[in-house]
């Protein structure tokens, strides 16, 4: 049997580990000495499912036995930002160190249920499973419907026979899941399924029911590769609207996001690929289409998607105005024009510039900046108890970053004396509004950047070096 504790503790990220001992912490302070309104906590869904799998865990789902919405005030007061409860009174979603979070109450059709009930009326077994986040039985797995077999055997199996006409959404799950995981449908599932398209099953889904999927959709690795399996499954239009075609949407970009996502993820930005992938996605549908589909949307922050257009230009525009100019610090200017605005705009013009200098300075600065960030040593950071692209390890790092791009000759000794200082530094918890980068200025949503100007706390060193070639002159 796994040592769920251990998969816990090596398979989430430091920021994920750190999320969820905020959340712990918040659930056992609101009970207080009333032990009878304690949350019980439980790792689920898609996050459970993905940890027994072996695949990467994008997000944190987690199911309450009680009502997670009063905790709200409090985990917004600890910092956490984008706010929601698009399922209130039984649910809420927000970010919090770049890690995307949704807690429910555990429910059946009947009401509100307990863990069990919850994980067995799930419309897939793969996605029925549960880890207990509770003292005394942290790291216990539940899985009534025995889906951590079918995930070692490969298999997208149905709980029950209903399930498709009860819940049709789970027709759209199960084709993404399959297609993501490389898994096989289940024989009787795939009979299911059958007789659910020839009854057009997907027609009783709820608007709520397809918005959520269409977001899960958006943050699905291999977008297009899902996109094309699902229009040629014939599931893509009773699902979303006869508009909604692939050849209305970028596949070529979505095919790229992925990469381009991952460039800028190693020079330090966090990024909600879920707003580029949507853009790409229904910017070029139907205006009805998008905003029917945009409605649908359960997070506030993803309506928000047209913006990313015109934030992507202005970021090109201040882009084209640094890297034209004649000085050469343009790389460390270039950072902080990035530090100002939306990361997603940065990766939405760096999947298609208009202008093609623009365009070759963004891989001018990418290589730059992947050459500066090659210079830090990452088992120095793991030393100091930093776990690389961590928020606190960013925070350490990011000075140091501008300074390399500023083009300081550091050397290697000098570069770790900065990064032991820096390291010794109080954290600073991330403020309420603020996103996952305690070095990027807060976002809403997103929207076109400002004038950039140059930020006026420098570090310490730096500005003992331009005082020094003063002095000089």
């Amino acid at each position: 049997m796994a040592d769920y504790k251990f998969l816990l503790e090596t398979r989430l990220s430091q920021d994920q580990q750190l999320t969820l001992q905020m959340i712990e912490r918040l659930s056992l302070a609101a009970a207080g000495p009333r032990r009878g309104a304690r949350l019980n906590l439980y790792l689920t869904g898609g996050s459970m499912r993905d940890l027994v799998a072996g695949q990467p865990v994008r997000s944190l789902e987690i199911t309450t036995e009680g009502d997670p919405v009063p905790l709200a005030a409090a985990l917004r007061q600890a910092g956490a930002e984008r706010l929601d409860t698009p399922e209130a009174p039984r649910g809420v979603r927000f970010l919090y160190r770049g890690v995307r979070v949704r807690m429910a109450a555990a429910r059946t059709a009947a009401g509100p249920a307990t863990i069990m009930e919850a994980l067995r009326h799930r419309g897939l077994t793969l996605n029925s499973i549960g880890l207990s986040l509770n003292a005394g039985s942290r790291g216990l797995p539940l899985d009534p419907t025995n889906g951590i077999g079918d995930i070692e055997a490969r298999l997208v199996r149905m709980n029950d026979a209903y399930v498709f006409y009860e819940n049709p959404i789970v027709l759209l799950r199960a084709v993404r899941l399959q297609v993501r995981l490389e898994f096989t449908l289940e024989e009787r599932t795939a009979a299911r399924m059958a007789t659910a398209q020839e009854g057009n099953y997907l027609e009783r889904a709820t608007p709520a029911a397809r918005g959520s999927e269409l977001t899960a959709i958006a943050y699905q690795p291999g977008i297009a590769t899902l996109l094309r399996a699902l229009e040629a499954g014939r599931w893509l239009e009773p699902a979303f609207g006869k508009g909604v075609q692939c050849s209305k949407m970028q596949l070529h970009a979505l095919a790229r996001l992925p990469e381009v996502v991952e460039a800028w993820q190693q020079l330090g930005l966090t990024i909600d690929s879920g707003l580029p992938a949507l853009a790409l996605m229904l910017g070029q549908l139907a205006p009805a289409d998008q905003n029917r589909l945009t409605r649908w949307l359960p997070d506030q922050h993803l309506r928000e998607w047209k913006k990313l257009f015109a934030a992507a230009r202005s970021f090109e525009a201040l882009w084209l105005k640094n890297a034209g100019s004649a000085s050469g610090d343009w790389l460390r200017r270039g950072q902080e024009i990035i530090e100002k605005v939306a990361p997603e705009a940065v990766v939405f013009a760096s999947l298609g510039p208009q202008n093609a200098k623009a365009g070759k300075r963004l891989g001018e600065f990418q290589t730059a900046g992947q050459q500066a960030r090659a210079r830090i040593p990452l088992s120095l950071l793991r030393g100091l108890g930093l776990a690389p692209g961590s928020l606190r390890a960013e925070e350490v790092v990011r000075p140091l970053y501008r300074r390399l791009l500023g083009g300081e000759g550091l050397s290697d000794a000098e570069i770790a004396a900065v990064l032991r200082a820096a390291a010794t530094e109080p954290s600073r918890p991330p403020a309420a509004g603020a996103p996952g980068r305690a070095a990027r200025a807060p976002r809403a949503a997103v929207k076109a950047p400002a004038k950039s100007r140059r930020p006026a706390s420098t570090s310490t060193s730096s500005r003992a070096s331009v005082a020094a070639r003063k002095r000089k002159k």
